[in-house]
Formats: C-alpha cells, structure tokens, sequence
C-alpha cells in the first residue's frame, strides 16, 4: 500500500525504496519519548558483551549497472532532485559537453517536430535552456534582419519578451491546474515549441508571395500547439483541463506567429496620397491591387499635411507637389528622398474668394490682406510668395492665417477671416459651381507639378522598384491618347463626379511621365531657381514661413535630392 502512495505522487513513477541510502518510514527505530521523571526509563540497550543478531549485506554497491533513478528528499520545504547520470563529467573534455549538450537539444526538436505522448514527461524532467535560448535568438534574428530598419530592435524584443512572457503563463496556468511544472521548464516547453515557427521564418526569407507565407505562418502555429499539448500532457494535469492549460500557448504562439507575419510582409508600406483627379492612375492601381502591396490614406489638408507625416515616419511613400518637396530636402530634411516622376505639367492654381459680392474682385484686390493657407510651408503659401511677386508686392506684407484643409479654407473666405486662398483649378472648380465661392484669377507654377517620395530606409528598394514599375503601367494606359478620349473621362466622372467638359479640359493639359522611376534633371534645377529668386525678393524675417530655400556655398548637389538605388535622373 505504501509503496501505491508513493507510485500515485510521484511525477515519474519512482520507487523511493531504490535510491541508495533509503529506509521505509515502517523500518526506522521509534525515537524516544521523555516519559518525565515519574516514568520508569526506557530498557537499557544491550551491553558490548551481548550479540545482536547478525545481518547478511548483499548488492553491489557502487555498481553502473542497474539503471540510475533521481533521488529526492525534502529540504526546508522544497523538495529536491539529484540525477546521478553515470559518469564523472567534471573533468571530461569541453567538446564532449557540448555534443552531449547538441544531442539533448537535437532528441527533443526531433520530439517537437514529431510529436509523441510518451516523450513529455522526459522532456519536463531533463529540460535545459541551451535549445530554447538558440531558437528564441534564431526566430528573433530572422525576424529583425527582414523587418525594416526602424522596426528591427522592436521586433527582436518582441519575440525575446513573448516567450519569455507566455512562459511564466504557462507556469501559472498548469500550477493552478493541477499539474507539476516549473518555470524553467514551461520555458523550455514553449522555447522548443516555437522550432516550427523558425522553419516558417526561415521559408519566408527567401518567399515573397504573401499567399504562401500566409498559409505557412499558421501551418506553423498549429504545429507548436500541437507539439505543446503533448508537453504539457507530461504535467499530469487530468484531461479535460489540458485545454485550459494549452490556453495561454494559443495566445502566446499566435502572438509570435502575427509578430513573425508582420515581419514576413514588411513591403505592405503605406502610400499615402491627396485624393484627387491626378490620382487616377494610382487609385486604379489601388483597385486591382486590393492592399496586396500598398494601402492609401487620404490626406485631406493638402501637401503641407502629407509631408509632415512624411516627416513623423507615419508613412513610407508620399506623392506630393513637387516645391514643398524640394524645399525640404533642400532645407536638410533627411526624412525623405525623391524616388520618382508622376505629373510633368505645371499644376493650374486657382485664387478663389468668397461666395458674396465684396471688394475682392480681381487678384490686385488682395494686396495687404490675410490669405488663407493650409499649413506653413504648403504649396498654397509657397504660391502665395509667387503671386505676390508677379504682381510686385511687397513680400513683407504677406499675412497668413492657417486653414487646415480646402473646407477650413472655404468657411475662412465666406466668414471674412481671411480674403482669398489658392488651390488647384479642377478641385476647387465644382465648389463654385455649387456657388460657395468664386475664381478671380489664376497662377501657374514655374515647375513641374507632382513628384514620389519615400522614406530612406523603411521600405526595400526591390518592394518600391516594383511599386514605381507597376504604377507607370497605369499611367501609360490612363494617358494614353485613346484613354483620354473615353475611359480616362468616364473614370474621373464617376470617382470625383466632374463634368464632363471640365474633365476634357483637364485632360488635355495634364502631362504623364512614361516612365514615374525618372526624374528630369531639370525639373529640381528649375524649382530651385525658382525658389532662389524667390528668396531674392523676400526679407529675412519671412524667409522661414515660406517653403523656399537658401541657396548653401557652392551650390546644392543634385544626388542629395534623390535615392539613387531607386531613380534614375535623366
């Protein structure tokens, strides 16, 4: 019966009576008991002279050649193993430890990677921490060599903190359980569990197509699950409560699996675009594409807005307006670097007032007065400066009061905080026709109108190549000449709702490039001259609320403008 007790409490069925040295509880001498001094004393114990019954000593001891069994025994509460594995292995050479150190870890991925039940409990009993440390390193390298720059140190902590994490959970989860299990060895449970999503990673290096990353991503998280439920099987928890004790390794490996998928598809950057008719060409890509390789967010403050995002590493891709993008880079911002081409022509900016009858009839009205922006440093204040100067201003007389976006700017004109605001013709041109404001003239930019944009370092060349490639496709096709007859008017009619005469209008000035990966060296000399002669007329004072530029000694060098693994300046 005794020994029954002993084979129902212990976590591998041991038989204590086998451990050297030990003796059955029943076995041992009853200790003496102070009877107080009105008892008789205990018997007397034989004297040297008697003989006590001789014992016989058998066995070998010291013998290898029965099997080696641990040995526990309770101290302070704790209760303790010792393993005596058979051989002296303080003094065994370096090389020796470590292939018996690579074998254990390569028995239990071999155990991992086929599950088998009757493997747990050894797994729980002879765990070590070499194979989880290398595997948690190898996923975590993997993971942050193919993330981007920014995001690299974040995605190997990441998978160093879920396993480390989901191991104390795992350990909590099993004691309230029931089951036998401790830290470390939940830890060494779950570090050999996630050997599939190494292989996943691995695969995933070399496989660029989501659609089979995907299906592998999850393959190899069922996989630890599976291999998990075997281990924890080891703890002796009953088995309707494994479930519950598999529970925080669905999170935790899930967790990793989606920390190892959003590495897998570092591509999927965002572009982020002002929504307008000279998108066409990129919101029928975004259609056919469906957010397989990019996302677009609308911008609705115009440029000044897109390129502070483009600044705050919100977004990786940017197509802006060609001058607050040249200003940037010129002034030293290393947010960004020209990446492409995406309209040649100059961009029609419209001078629009309020809806009511006032002063401001002519764009000579407007001298001395408050002009709406959308933000310092936008294209509408830039043009602010460029019409100031052709009709010869003072540009120190210049005041701004900022709008955000076209409503702000709208609402600004009708309530007469502010006189007029400039902003592209054909966007601006149906709200007039509704009668919510009125066009009193109009300025062309001296330079071409919209250039592409990207983040230095996030997204991969290669991604953003074949971003750039795919794109010029669809300008081609929508600036085709028997586009811009029909299918190119019928799109812009139905995604903006223009008429059909101001989209022909539109059609027949606007420029494409064939090729959106080429910049014209021209096109950043010109804004630069341009800008330059801008800033020849404009005092020091106002200088810094112009996106206009300095020009530095010895003149700009055009190859700081521009990624160069990327375009190509013609």
């Amino acid at each position: 019966m005794f020994a029954d007790r002993l084979s129902d409490e212990d976590d591998d069925d041991l038989d204590e009576r086998d451990i050297p040295g030990f003796t059955a509880p029943g076995l041992l001498p009853a200790p003496a008991i102070d009877k107080g001094k009105s008892r008789a004393p205990d018997p007397v114990a034989p004297t040297s002279g008697a003989s006590a019954p001789a014992q016989a000593v058998s066995g070998k001891i010291g013998s290898s050649n029965a099997p080696h069994k641990p040995a526990r025994q309770t101290v302070g509460g704790i209760r303790v193993e010792t393993r005596y594995t058979g051989v002296d292995t303080l003094d065994e050479p370096v090389t020796t430890t470590i292939t018996r150190d690579l074998l254990s870890i390569y028995s239990k991925l071999g155990q991992v990677l086929y599950p088998r039940k009757a493997t747990g409990r050894e797994v729980l009993r002879d765990w070590d921490l070499w194979g989880p440390l290398l595997l948690c390193l190898a996923l975590g390298m993997m993971l942050s060599v193919n993330a981007p720059a920014s995001q690299a140190l974040g995605v190997f902590t990441s998978v160093v903190v879920i396993v480390s994490v989901g191991s104390l959970a795992v350990t909590i989860q099993a004691k309230l359980l029931g089951g036998r299990v401790s830290f470390f060895q939940g830890l060494c449970v779950l570090g050999y569990c996630i050997a599939p999503l190494d292989i996943a990673a691995l695969i995933s290096c070399f496989v660029r197509i989501i659609w089979v990353r995907a299906p592998i991503a999850l393959a190899a998280w069922a996989w630890c699950i599976w291999a998990s439920i075997n281990f924890l099987d080891g703890t002796k928890i009953e088995q309707q409560r494994i479930l519950l004790a598999v529970y925080p390794l669905f999170m935790d490996d899930f967790d990793t699996m989606i920390a190892s998928f959003i590495g897998f598809v570092r591509y999927m950057y965002i572009v982020l675009v002002f929504r307008e008719h000279f998108c066409s060409p990129l919101l029928q890509l975004a259609a056919a594409d469906q957010g397989k390789m990019f996302t677009l967010i609308e911008c609705p403050s115009g440029t000044g807005q897109l390129i502070s995002r483009l600044t705050s590493d919100e977004i990786d891709i940017a197509i802006a307006l060609t001058d607050p993008l040249i200003a940037g880079i010129a002034k030293g911002s290393k947010a960004y670097k020209l990446i492409g081409s995406y309209v040649t022509s100059p961009l029609r900016w419209a001078v629009i007032t309020g809806s009511e009858v006032s002063a401001y009839k002519q764009i000579s009205d407007l001298r001395g007065t408050t002009l709406g922006i959308s933000r310092n440093g936008s294209g509408s204040q830039t043009m602010a400066y460029v019409m100031a100067l052709q009709q010869g201003w003072p540009t120190e007389d210049l005041r701004f009061q900022v709008n955000n976006d076209i409503r702000g700017l709208i609402d600004s004109v009708n309530k007469g905080s502010t006189s007029a605001f400039m902003w592209e013709w054909f966007t601006t041109k149906p709200f007039a026709d509704a009668g919510e404001c009125r066009f009193i003239g109009e300025v062309p930019t001296p330079w071409s109108s919209w250039l592409i944009a990207a983040h230095p370092t996030r997204p991969a060349p290669s991604d953003v190549r074949e971003f750039l490639d795919k794109l010029s496709g669809y300008v081609r096709t929508f600036a085709s000449p028997e586009h811009r007859a029909g299918p190119s008017v019928a799109f812009i009619q139905q995604t903006f709702g223009y008429p059909e005469e101001d989209v022909k209008a539109w059609l027949q000035a606007v420029a494409y490039p064939d090729d959106c990966a080429e910049i014209p060296a021209r096109v950043i000399t010109n804004t630069l001259a341009n800008s330059l002669d801008i800033v020849r007329h404009l005092p020091v004072s106002v200088l810094q609320k112009a996106g206009v530029v300095t020009a530095p000694q010895g003149g700009f060098d055009l190859a700081q403008f521009l990624d160069t693994d990327i375009v190509k300046l013609t």
